[in-house]
């Protein structure tokens, strides 16, 4: 079996509050990859939530690219960036990443695992151009019209459309 190699990756961010980097890692083994696999993250969950199942990716073949959002994972990192919103993570961030695998193996094919956020922004397409396909996890149903029965459809409505909204506002 190959060695597993974890390096530590900075990824620059274009960002409407000013350029930032968002810190992650690439997970290789010492024989060539024959792809890439770009992990997006879900809110607030720690970039080592993923680092297992990078690692067993990396094992078989595959170039893993790990990260966190930024404001994730410590309360310095929160401090640093408490404007940012999840528009931010999902325009900016997953955009980054997947420009950065795209950039770093340009002969590869690219592909991507999104979850619960991760995956809302890859079905927004912000997570590559070149990507060969993507799996989300966890990812949550946003279309209310589907929903059922109309009893849960309208809680649903009323819980996002009204108290979300007004949380929203209160809170950023």
């Amino acid at each position: 079996m190959d060695s597993l190699l974890k390096q530590d990756v900075c990824i620059p961010v274009s960002s409407r509050s000013g350029s930032s980097d968002l810190k992650g890692h690439l997970f290789l083994t010492s024989a060539d990859p024959h792809a890439v696999l770009t992990i997006h993250p879900a809110t607030a969950t720690p970039e080592r939530f993923y680092f297992s199942f990078a690692e067993a990716a990396a094992a078989r073949g595959f170039a893993v690219v790990t990260y966190g959002f930024r404001g994730v994972g410590d309360r310095r990192a929160a401090r640093a960036h408490r404007h940012l919103r999840m528009r931010d993570w999902i325009c900016e961030d997953v955009a980054a990443a997947g420009a950065w695998a795209e950039e770093s193996f340009p002969d590869l094919p690219h592909t991507a695992l999104g979850h619960s956020l991760g995956g809302h922004a890859l079905l927004l397409g912000s997570g590559g151009q070149r990507l060969s396909g993507i799996v989300t996890i966890t990812t949550a149903m946003v279309a209310a019209r589907s929903i059922a029965p109309r009893s849960e459809r309208w809680r649903v409505e009323v819980g996002l459309g009204v108290f979300g909204r007004v949380a929203t506002r209160v809170c950023g």
